[in-house]
């Protein structure tokens, strides 16, 4: 089931290579699962998922995730996350 989630990333640009953090807010219950799919069909995986279990003074609907990513080449991604319960969401990002 499609939703609205949100994302916050915590580096000005995002850049292939080096590693950034963003946070995701994505409503539903169960695990997380987040892959990102790139240029040429590259793949890359989240290196780190933790769910946030309080203290975030992020006010918006859904968990609190925050992950690590390093995206592999420059050009457009988009991530896909997946709840247990069939909730989904996208953000598609520019990698320099």
């Amino acid at each position: 089931m499609p939703t609205t989630s949100r994302a916050l990333l915590f580096a000005a640009e995002v850049r292939a290579g080096i590693q950034i953090k963003i946070a995701f807010k994505v409503p539903g219950s169960g695990d997380l699962t987040l892959r990102a799919e790139g240029p040429d069909g590259a793949v890359v995986d989240v290196a780190d998922l933790i769910r946030h279990s309080g203290g975030s003074s992020w006010q918006a609907p859904g968990e609190e995730w925050g992950s690590n990513w390093t995206f592999s080449a420059p050009g457009c991604w988009t991530v896909r996350a997946d709840r247990t319960d069939g909730t989904r969401a996208a953000l598609a990002l520019r990698v320099g």
